[in-house]
């Protein structure tokens, strides 16, 4: 049998709920069934897919639905039913198979899961430690938690997902007992992260960068002032230089180096004056509909970012109907932070903010760097 298998990614918001994204998914799921009776090979064909030897994740989820009824075996008038083994070997041609168990006939309906992984990819420890953690967040999603003065519960109508957690009860405690230090034999140059290593390779992958592509990695972020609020467009250049002084994550180069075939990650020194650290730039608007295509070329834009040239950051100040003459921003301007995503995540936007206003209001931002991690640490 050949089955045709291609990935289709989504994005998941963490301000949405539980029941919002199952929704999502299910959306997604009934938009491209009707597309499945169509061959893979055909399909590659017609978006002129030039063929990759990189393999897709071998992971299967699969949800099964039995009757316990066609387990009972009657011959002449003896009655059998199945021994359920203690361990099951299985034999599996995938990395990992993630299947869920459902019983519609028996009383009080429940669903079990099984986890199976590969030997040749995962230890006995691995799949221990990811089994509890599924666990653990099962048990958040479903299960009710009594207390001395209350029962609670999960909201998946209301909660956000980003309020669930795949930390056990002990992992907290043992990472803020972690001390964090700079590797003394590491100074500016070091092979790129797992984390890093592939979003860089999952977008030369699925795109051909010799032809118009639409960018999967950028991260946007849209402000604007409140009410007679003014920002000085030259205080906020020196401050975000300031920032990119001190987080050397925002000033990394991740190069290929052919000599080795490995990708690595450079800290550019600040005290090279001809290297441009980040984009900065100004532009005008009148409508919102300029407004929502100006944010999203910065969504999509493949070309805004060269990560070998260290160019991850940019900021684009937008002026509404002029470029001030004052240098000033008012609350009818819109600045726009956008990072790439391999060298940024949403938790680090909190750290951002919290430095540009240091930066901003006064004028310096020190820097420790037996605190301040990098990448490369």
């Amino acid at each position: 049998m050949f089955v045709a298998t291609l990935p289709h990614r989504i994005q998941i918001h963490p301000a949405y709920s539980f029941n919002h994204l199952i929704k999502q998914v299910q959306n997604e799921f009934y938009s491209f069934l009707e597309h499945t009776h169509y061959p893979l090979l055909q399909i590659l064909q017609d978006l002129d897919y030039k063929h990759s030897s990189a393999a897709f994740l071998n992971i299967l989820f699969d949800f099964i639905t039995y009757s316990s009824d066609t387990d009972l075996l009657s011959i002449n008038q003896a009655q059998f039913q199945p021994v359920p083994l203690k361990q099951k070997q299985n034999v599996i041609k995938f990395d990992m198979k993630l299947l869920f168990f459902h019983d519609p006939t028996v009383k009080n309906q429940t669903i079990s899961c099984s986890l199976i992984c590969s030997e040749d990819v995962y230890d006995i420890e691995t799949v221990e430690e990811l089994s509890k953690q599924f666990q653990h967040l099962l048990s958040q999603l479903f299960v009710k938690h009594s207390s001395s003065t209350k029962t609670t519960s999960f909201d998946l109508v209301n909660q956000p997902i980003s309020k669930l957690s795949f930390c056990l009860q002990n992992e907290p405690k043992e990472i803020q007992q972690t001390i964090f230090h700079r590797l003394p034999n590491i100074k500016n140059e070091g092979p790129a992260s797992y984390a890093q290593s592939r979003i860089w390779f999952d977008e030369r992958i699925r795109f051909d960068r010799d032809k118009s592509q639409v960018a999967i990695n950028n991260m946007p972020f849209l402000y604007r002032l409140h009410s007679q609020h003014t920002l000085s467009t030259t205080q906020l250049h020196h401050a975000l230089q300031l920032i990119l002084t001190k987080h050397q994550s925002l000033r990394t180069s991740i190069i290929f180096d052919n000599e080795t075939n490995k990708l690595i990650q450079r800290i550019i020194d600040t005290n090279d004056h001809t290297r441009k650290l980040f984009t900065f730039i100004e532009s005008t608007f009148e409508t919102d509909e300029q407004l929502h295509t100006i944010m999203y070329d910065e969504k999509y834009n493949s070309q805004l970012f060269h990560l070998d040239q260290d160019l991850a950051f940019r900021c684009h100040i937008l002026y509404y109907k002029q470029i001030s003459s004052n240098n000033l921003l008012c609350d009818k301007d819109r600045i726009i932070f956008n990072f790439h995503h391999v060298l940024f995540d949403f938790p680090s936007m909190k750290i951002f903010l919290h430095d540009l206003n240091q930066a901003y209001a006064t004028n310096q931002l020190p820097v420790n760097h037996n605190t301040d991690l990098r990448y490369l640490d």
